[in-house]
């Protein structure tokens, strides 16, 4: 009768780490999938900011070149507006009333 048990036993055991060794190789091929994920979009922000820094980049050159001020104006709430002059100090966002 025990060596019915422990073979009992054995072959749950023996299914248990099957089990155990699919779900392993599950989750290490879903990592690996999230980290080609990760990959992505970490190239995909190194992309975007790039293409913003070279936008700051020429709107900056243009504002440097002018020689009169520009008027800002933020019409989504809150709505602001900014007036500064390329060779002062950019003023605060002045809240519209």
């Amino acid at each position: 009768m025990t060596d019915l048990n422990d073979a009992d036993r054995m072959k749950a055991l023996e299914s248990a780490f099957a089990e155990f060794t699919r779900t392993t190789a599950a989750m290490g091929e879903w990592y690996r999938s999230l980290q080609a994920r990760v990959d992505e979009l970490d190239r995909e922000l190194e992309d975007k900011n790039r293409q913003l820094a070279f936008a700051n980049d020429y709107l900056n050159y243009i504002l440097e070149s002018m020689s009169d001020g520009v008027m800002l104006l933020q019409l989504v709430p809150p709505s602001r507006v900014r007036c500064t002059r390329p060779s002062s100090e950019p003023a605060q966002m002045v809240p519209l009333v």
